[in-house]
């Protein structure tokens, strides 16, 4: 119980502190992208050097077929999010125009999405054996330049400050729903969905970290800058991975 406080604290606060400010002030652009750059390949180094040799560590073959399923299904939220789950700036400007019906219906159509994202990749948090095991890090980093996003969308509609702090509530506590799934569905036949969660969010990761990083290479302006992130991000993965 004290493992899955830690690791409900480790995620939810960050984020949602981050949440609350950017509510308050957008983050500019450039932050938002170094931001982007850092925890995408501290996620892709995570997932690399932990992640996956613990997926592949039982020698059952059948997880590769899952973690191509979880990088196509990263592709779907895609499709419903406009990319705001891993961290799309530009999802960001969709909404500066009048309120109508129909801008309303593609928030809410996007919702579902970006919540689904967040309880399906904090399902495996359940089966690690303690808070400081890379992948909850590489969860909360990940999360602070989405809420970040996710935040500077929701300035854009027509909603109170109130239901907007709900929703970015929501959005910090969709891991920990999923961590507390986790236990539930460990219940039943629990050593199989001990291994194909962490492979289904293997695969997740591979996908946004790549296509955070693809996108970061778009804009040359800071290149050099974004390159230290990038590096710095790299070696953090890889020293949490030789600790």
């Amino acid at each position: 119980m004290t493992t899955m406080l830690m690791i409900s604290a480790l995620i939810f606060i960050p984020a949602f502190l981050v949440g609350i400010l950017v509510l308050q002030k957008p983050l500019g652009k450039r932050s938002l992208g170094f931001m982007l750059a850092f925890s995408g390949s501290f996620l892709l180094s995570i997932t690399i050097t932990h992640l996956l040799p613990e997926v592949f560590h039982e020698h059952q073959h059948w997880l590769g077929a899952v973690v191509l399923a979880g990088f196509f299904v990263q592709i779907i939220f895609d499709v419903f999010s406009g990319g705001v789950d891993h961290g799309h700036v530009e999802m960001a400007h969709h909404h500066h125009h009048a309120h109508t019906g129909k801008q309303s219906l593609s928030l809410w159509a996007v919702l579902p999405a970006v919540y689904l994202h967040g309880l399906v990749e904090g399902i495996p948090l359940y089966y690690i054996p303690s808070y400081e095991h890379p992948l909850v890090l590489a969860i909360a980093f990940h999360s602070v330049p989405v809420v970040a996003v996710f935040a500077n969308v929701l300035r854009g509609q027509g909603i109170s400050l109130h239901q907007r702090l709900i929703l970015v509530a929501l959005f910090a506590l969709m891991p920990i729903i999923g961590m507390l799934l986790g236990g539930i569905l460990s219940q039943s036949n629990g050593s199989f969905w001990a291994l194909l969660f962490p492979a289904l969010a293997a695969g997740i990761f591979l996908n946004m970290a790549t296509t955070i990083l693809l996108e970061s290479g778009h804009e040359h302006q800071y290149k050099w800058r974004r390159l230290m992130f990038i590096l710095a991000g790299l070696l953090l993965g890889l020293i949490f991975h030789l600790s």
